[in-house]
């Protein structure tokens, strides 16, 4: 019965039994392409990261070319673009910038770019458009030194303070701070620009008992300083900026190096404070301003001076350093990476638009006492002092970088991560 009826519908069994196969292979090709698709959609990438650190490396070094070992084939597909981003700083994705892209099938890839580290670290992030179960890797990479042009520098070796860099503020400035600036508390001797908190009676020749300015309201000056800064005179968008200094730690001191934008009002224009004392602690800051423009948002980071090592350590002259370029600004003390904040992190937060340290800005040198944050000097002895040995702006020379050498995977790796989507990481 059942040959029977073969014979009689052999052909349209025949049909059905290949439309059956051709919906299933139809099924499983549906299959493998939307696989693919996932995998290797130019908007979808998987990404391994690699935090790597350099034992013993000195700050500044320049990342000049990564090697990667990549194969030829992975799958049925050939490798045919990689991708790395690179940051010198953490281990955030949304602050590494491209360091460089690679385009073909080569065992080996060469990638060419400039990225500058601190800390000794580098963290890599090394993306491919294809199905990466068999991942390239680092294989070597070059170190360099970027190369630097004194650009402006003011030694203190004369005897009077160069007028062409500097100028004074004068009176009470801000903060509620006690001290009234004068130009006579800031002296060039044996090549040491000394700026002198004092205390001292004098009667405020502002006052006005019925201002509501604090300014004027307060009635005698307690206590003398100075302040000098470079505004209508000297101003950088950009460099390494280098101080030597020695500064006191007594309790009410509060002794600074900042810089200020020269295009609107504070805090809209940016702050950035590569040295501040006060209450014990050093401080790096960046400001820019708030949602609520008369107030500033802070990156901020803070050191105890007692946790340095040294019992000596305020007695002794000390270097602090920032690098600031269109990346990205870093501030240091003693090579030490104190704050580190990208460029897209730093804009105006009423104004997105707005990116105070991507213009020139201008440096001050104070030492204020008291006030809202430095702190209460009764019970300190006068005079004390801010001595300065030097300043010195130094900008990047383009394309310019010392090859110390290329180093194997002789690193740590400390994490190797995969995510498939890095869209989700920015």
């Amino acid at each position: 019965m059942l040959r029977k009826l073969f014979q009689q519908h052999k052909y349209l069994l025949l049909i059905l039994y290949f439309m059956i196969f051709a919906c299933v292979c139809k099924a499983q090709a549906m299959k493998y392409e939307s696989s693919e698709v996932k995998n290797f959609s130019t908007n979808t990438f998987k990404v391994v990261q690699l935090t790597i650190i350099l034992s013993g490396k000195s700050d500044p070094l320049s990342l000049t070319k990564l090697f990667i070992a990549a194969p030829k084939k992975i799958g049925r597909q050939s490798f045919s673009q990689i991708k790395v981003y690179c940051s010198g700083h953490d281990s955030t994705f949304s602050n590494a910038e491209l360091f460089g892209l690679y385009s073909g099938s080569d065992s080996l890839v060469s990638i060419t770019g400039s990225k500058e580290l601190s800390d000794g670290k580098i963290f890599f992030w090394i993306t491919g458009d294809q199905n990466l179960n068999s991942f390239p890797s680092v294989s070597r990479f070059d170190l360099g030194i970027r190369q630097y042009k004194q650009v402006w520098a003011d030694e203190f070796n004369s005897d009077t303070i160069n007028s062409s860099n500097w100028r004074f503020e004068k009176g009470f400035i801000r903060n509620h701070e006690l001290q009234w600036y004068q130009p006579d508390n800031a002296i060039c001797k044996n090549g040491i620009l000394t700026i002198e908190g004092k205390k001292e009676f004098k009667e405020n020749p502002g006052y006005d008992a019925n201002s509501y300015d604090w300014r004027r309201r307060r009635k005698n000056i307690e206590y003398t300083s100075a302040c000098l800064l470079t505004s209508g005179k000297q101003q950088w968008q950009y460099g390494r900026f280098e101080m030597r200094a020695r500064i006191d730690t007594a309790n009410g001191y509060w002794p600074a190096w900042w810089t200020l934008g020269v295009k609107r009002k504070w805090p809209a224009n940016g702050e950035i404070d590569i040295m501040e004392f006060y209450k014990g602690k050093l401080l790096a800051n960046i400001a820019v301003a708030d949602s609520n423009p008369s107030k500033a948002f802070w990156f901020s980071k803070t050191k105890d001076v007692t946790s340095f090592s040294d019992p000596h350590w305020s007695e002794e002259f000390h270097i602090w350093r920032m690098d600031w370029d269109e990346n990205g600004i870093g501030l240091y003390v003693d090579d030490m990476l104190m704050n580190y904040q990208p460029q897209t992190n730093l804009y105006n937060r009423g104004d997105k638009d707005i990116f105070p340290f991507r213009q020139e800005h201008y440096m001050l040198l104070n030492l204020a006492i008291g006030g809202d944050s430095g702190g209460d000097p009764r019970q300190t002895s006068f005079p004390r002092k801010f001595e300065i040995d030097y300043v010195r702006v130094s900008q990047k020379i383009a394309g310019a970088c010392t090859i110390i050498g290329t180093y194997r995977p002789t690193i740590q790796i400390v994490s190797e991560k995969i995510f498939t989507n890095l869209s989700s990481l920015k």
